[in-house]
């Protein structure tokens, strides 16, 4: 089960659980049985869809005068990489990719 999938069954299940007796109950396809689940599923869909972030740019640290400077881009980049890495596995996109 992917990331968002998650966070959407876990909200449902303490926003909505009141409603029916198994809110997350899915059918032979794989689908949300009841009709108000599936719906909100969708939405939640559409609404991570619709995210997406411009990361800045990395530096180049051949460019960096002294070693100092070099270690300290090198350190932005990973940064940038992590927030990437995080963004992407709870379904944001990133633009340009």
């Amino acid at each position: 089960m992917d990331k968002s999938r998650q966070q959407f069954e876990y909200w449902y299940f303490n926003n909505h659980s009141h409603e029916q007796k198994y809110p997350l109950h899915k059918d032979e396809s794989g689908e949300y049985f009841y009709d108000g689940t599936r719906k909100a599923w969708v939405a939640w869909q559409a609404s991570r869809e619709s995210l997406e972030i411009e990361l800045p740019n990395k530096y180049n640290p051949e460019l960096a005068g002294n070693v100092k400077t070099k270690n300290f881009f090198y350190g932005i980049n990973q940064g940038i990489d992590k927030c990437r890495d995080i963004l992407i596995s709870n379904g944001v996109k990133i633009k340009d990719e």
